[in-house]
């Protein structure tokens, strides 16, 4: 199973604009996504970086991670190219603090049963990982995109829930509940 990660930035997070500095957006970007990497490194995960940003870029190549180039159309257009040449993937997305190697296995176990879709819901409803084994699917990122993904699928989906999954940040509350469960400093 490749693991494709999109990152539009590491001063991405806009809705903590307000809340925290650039500094730390960034620090906390590279942090999590640097989590996600170990994890499926230590599931023994092949893992692509999504992204059209230079900083991005240069820091998945200096982690030996292969890097395809976002189209510039969003969140959906860049996953759906990514995946088109693969046969076995999971979108994973780099806002998960708590993501540990355990919940990567779960993914990928849940993908061998099923031979169709897993979908791992966030806490607010959003669907913080996509895994199939086909070279297309109807992305539809966004709030509530769970929801939206599973009728798509009519059913055809098994959906993982697990914490390390569960807990993206999206908004300051977000932050507050990561540092509650000790995930970020």
């Amino acid at each position: 199973m490749q693991v494709v990660v999109p990152v539009r930035s590491f001063l991405g997070m806009a809705r903590l604009a307000d809340h925290v500095s650039p500094e730390t957006r960034c620090r906390l970007s590279t942090t999590m996504a640097d989590r996600l990497v170990a994890s499926a490194r230590e599931a023994e995960l092949p893992v692509t970086v999504v992204t059209d940003d230079e900083a991005v870029a240069a820091w998945a190549d200096k982690n030996g991670l292969e890097v395809a180039v976002d189209p510039g159309e969003g969140l959906n257009a860049a996953a759906s190219r990514t995946i088109a040449n693969l046969e076995t993937w999971a979108v994973v997305h780099a806002d998960l603090p708590l993501v540990t190697p355990a919940d990567l296995e779960a993914v990928l176990v849940a993908l061998g049963r099923v031979r169709h879709t897993v979908l791992s819901p966030s806490h607010d409803g959003g669907t913080s990982v996509v895994a199939a084994m086909t070279n297309t699917f109807p992305f539809s990122y966004g709030p509530g995109s769970l929801r939206r993904h599973l009728a798509a699928l009519q059913g055809q989906a098994d959906v993982v829930t697990r914490r390390g999954l569960s807990i993206d940040i999206d908004g300051p509350h977000h932050l507050a509940v990561a540092r509650r469960l000790g995930a970020l400093p």
